[in-house]
């Protein structure tokens, strides 16, 4: 029996041809193979031809490679042995010529193929005829060659990801490889495209889909023909452990290309699972596999013409999790600093896509923007939104990778090690005594020096520019934290609104309307006894009045000293408070305490005396109402003061300044937001701040209309400011609210502090409003409307609606001078006062 032959022995005057020579691991093959094995006859590499680079140019972009440096030191005639051919692995025939093709047929000895497309999103037809017909031209010329010995086909790990274990076997097929390539040759490449997600599945892309038929290719052809090699290396292959060089890596690809990402600052977050092991594996280590997998094949005593699988994963072989990556590259990212990085780096890991996204736009999109901008405006080419639209597409399609875990069973590839000859132990074994960290600091200087080209000399000059990011990003955390405190606590005064919906929580769950008089307590609405339920209700009319937190400027003096009048003026009316001692109580020196005496009544019928200048106003209210006894009358408009004006093109009240008053009545005023020039009339110039004083009945207002329109529901909320009539001061009989009657025809209490005096009403005042409303307001004004009629809650009513005469309805709410209204038929509701012609009581 023969001797086994080791690994150079056997690879000594043999040719070997290579697909995919130009490809990251096809570089570290050919210089391991010309490294290693000194007494090779050749290496023959398939390139396409190039219209801009010669065959010698693109051979000496691979050559001049650090990866080379240190087999041209030891054996310089060692890169005379590549040859080159021309051909292209997506063309019928590989498209080689008639003479090199008989070249490969005459001389070649063992194949490595590696050709492929590694694009996640490729087309279904360039990803077939590239992946799968590819191979299928390649072994139909290895089934010709006359002194072939072996051929080793280059998967992936992947191209099986339905299997959750994944051993070192041949998995069914998920279509048959021969119709799909024949698809792919004759069908519409945009029909297909439609087609391809669920002609692919169970696999999630393009990729794997093609790479496991080009396995069966491989099986199907060369079994019981020719020895045949499948090797499945992890879809993540980094940078060299040891050979030829430590931390060798020509692309950014994986956690190094990461690690280079995150250490200029460009990184910042990164969707995927941080508990699932990474599967990466060194180059150098996959290709040590490979040949000597070769090895194994081509000299096997028995099965050498059934095809081999091997998975190359590390599996439980030092795992390190992408959590446990992410930290470690913090560490390394201070250790081994980049130059001129953008911004101290920081990165998470999270495996909420939302989450994700926020923190992209935030932290990649608007910051590439602002530099982009920044680079366009010194004449330099905008760069970095690229790169990150790059960094989130990669993520995108490695998403699926990223939030699933297989496991990937490597036993006969680690057996490799035990069927070794001794002489081929320290050219072709590999170790697993190399910590993750140490591996990944070899590979992170080899990012500075092979990728980036940063020199080891810069590497103090780094570490001082980080330390100075450092203390940049430090201080605008600290600023941003500051500001968001101040938006939170101060602008928004997340305290005070918090309590205030607590209050009306209670209001809600305590109280209910019962007719036109004041809110009362409803104690079949809790559980609480009575005690109990009052003490809340003090509790809820002290939050009316004050605003909790912070907030103590001059914006909220004036709201403050407005509900305080509210209560001043409930107690005066319920005779419970002295009016001599209003002004020194609550210091409200807008307020005028006179002399004279007005009578009336009360809410609870009794004879009361009011010694403020306080008379009755209104006659649609049979209710004593309340007035400071001044009204507002519109002072002079100033140029360079802000008020209120409509924007009639987006229909919204917004602030401007006055620039000028003409004689003819008419205003100019500039947006101060948008700087948009506005001229109007008086009808349309608003007071920015509530008025000081009562409104006049018949007044052009602008306030908050606190309801849905359509169904008369409250809704909660500050609602939107409309145009409007005052049909009735704040009294204490409607509880300090004006009454307005709305241009759209709606009717609604609102308080005070929500109305804004408009600068001109005309003395009849329906020819302002729109048509709908002109009659209602015209008659309400000439006293037309009836007395305020008596109704409670289930009432049955008849109310005019329109054209369609009269609509049964049922009174489901009363508020001082107005009903709500439920219309049976139409299953809606509306506010209607109780004097409105409009409205009669159902004789029963």
């Amino acid at each position: 029996m023969a001797e086994l032959p080791s690994i150079p022995e056997f690879y000594r005057n043999k040719n070997v041809f290579i697909t995919g020579g130009s490809g990251f691991i096809g570089k570290v093959l050919i210089e391991k193979l010309l490294r290693s094995c000194p007494d090779i006859q050749g290496v023959i590499l398939l390139m396409r031809d190039k219209k801009r680079r010669s065959f010698d140019e693109r051979l000496h972009s691979i050559t001049d490679s650090p990866l080379f440096a240190p087999l041209k030191s030891q054996q310089p005639e060692a890169l005379s042995k590549i040859k080159v051919v021309n051909g292209d692995v997506t063309k019928i025939g590989l498209g080689l010529s008639p003479e090199d093709r008989q070249f490969l047929v005459d001389s070649v000895h063992v194949v490595f193929h590696g050709a492929a497309s590694v694009r996640f999103d490729d087309a279904l037809t360039d990803a077939v005829l590239l992946n799968t017909r590819g191979t299928r031209e390649l072994v139909e010329l290895v089934l010709e060659m006359r002194n072939l010995e072996v051929l080793v086909h280059i998967s992936t790990t992947y191209c099986h990801t339905d299997q959750e274990v994944v051993e070192e076997k041949l998995y069914p097929p998920h279509a048959d490889w021969a119709k799909t390539i024949r698809i792919a040759e004759e069908m519409d490449r945009h029909d297909l495209n439609l087609l391809t997600h669920k002609y692919i599945q169970p696999l999630p892309n393009t990729y794997t889909f093609t790479k496991s038929l080009a396995e069966h290719v491989v099986h199907d052809l060369c079994e019981g023909k020719v020895p045949a090699v499948v090797f499945r290396p992890s879809v993540v292959v980094v940078s060299s452990m040891s050979e030829p060089i430590p931390g060798w890596i020509d692309n950014f690809n994986g956690p190094v290309g990461l690690m280079v990402a995150m250490g200029k600052g460009i990184v910042r977050t990164m969707y995927s699972d941080p508990d699932i092991s990474a599967d990466y594996v060194p180059v150098d280590i996959i290709v040590k596999c490979m040949i000597t997998a070769s090895w194994i094949q081509a000299t096997k005593r028995s099965q050498r013409l059934t095809p081999s699988f091997y998975n190359g994963s590390n599996n439980d072989i030092k795992p390190a999790t992408g959590g446990q990556l992410q930290e470690m590259g913090k560490i390394l990212c201070d250790k081994v600093p980049f130059n001129d990085i953008l911004w101290y780096p920081h990165s998470e890991i999270t495996k909420c896509y939302y989450n994700y996204f926020i923190k992209m736009i935030f932290f990649h999109f608007i910051p590439a923007l602002v530099v982009d901008g920044l680079l366009r405006l010194i004449g330099t080419k905008p760069m970095l939104l690229r790169i990150q639209r790059r960094i989130y597409g990669a993520n995108m399609a490695l998403q699926y990778f990223c939030l699933n875990r297989w496991t990937f069973i490597n036993e006969k590839t680690m057996g490799m090690r035990k069927l070794l000859l001794p002489s081929d132990v320290d050219a072709f074994s590999f170790t697993e005594d190399v910590e993750p960290f140490q591996f990944f600091l070899s590979a992170t200087l080899g990012g500075r020096r092979y990728l980036l080209k940063e020199g080891d000399d810069t590497l103090d000059r780094a570490k001082r520019h980080s330390s100075r990011m450092w203390v940049a990003s430090k201080l605008c955390n600290f600023l941003w934290d500051l500001a968001l405190f101040w938006f939170i606590f101060v602008k928004i005064d997340i305290i005070s609104v918090m309590t205030n919906m607590y209050g009306r929580w209670l209001e809600k769950c305590y109280f209910r309307l019962l007719d036109d008089s004041d809110m009362e307590v409803d104690y079949s609405a809790c559980n609480k006894n009575q005690e109990i339920v009052e003490r809340e209700l003090t509790y809820i009319q002290e939050m009316r009045c004050w605003q909790w937190g912070p907030q103590r400027s001059i914006k909220y003096k004036r709201h403050i000293q407005s509900e305080y009048f509210n209560i001043v003026k409930k107690l005066i009316a319920s005779g419970d408070l002295q009016t001599d001692n209003v002004e020194d109580l609550f210091r409200l020196p807008e307020v005028e305490v006179k002399s004279e005496t007005a009578e009336g009544k009360s809410d609870g019928g009794e004879e009361v005396k009011v010694d403020s200048g306080i008379e009755s106003m209104s006659s649609h209210s049979d209710k004593v109402c309340v007035d400071c006894g001044k009204f507002w009358e519109p002072p002079k408009a100033e140029v360079g003061s802000t008020y209120l004006t409509l924007n009639h093109k987006t229909k919204k009240w917004i602030k401007a300044e006055l620039v000028e008053a003409t004689p003819e009545g008419s205003f100019h005023l500039v947006a101060t937001r948008h700087s948009q020039t506005f001229i109007v009339g008086a009808e349309y110039l608003v007071h920015p701040e509530p008025p000081p004083c009562l409104l006049r009945v018949g007044s052009r207002a602008l306030a908050i209309l606190n309801r849905t329109a359509e169904t008369g529901e409250i809704t909660r909320g500050r609602g939107a400011y409309q145009l409007g009539v005052v049909a009735e001061h704040p009294t204490a009989a409607n509880r300090f609210r004006y009454l307005i009657i709305f241009d759209n025809g709606c009717w609604w209490y609102t308080s005070p502090k929500f109305v804004r005096p408009v600068y001109y009403s005309a003395e009849r005042v329906w020819r302002c409003v729109p048509q709908i409303t002109r009659s209602m307001v015209k008659h309400y004004l000439k006293g037309s409307y009836s007395p305020l009629g008596e109704y409670q809650r289930g009432d049955a009513v008849l109310v005019r609606k329109g054209e369609a005469g009269l609509e049964n309805c049922s009174v489901i709410a009363v508020d001082t001078s107005l009903v709500l209204v439920w219309y049976q038929e139409l299953a809606k509701s509306e506010w209607i006062h109780r004097g409105s012609p409009r409205l009669k009581l159902k004789l029963v």
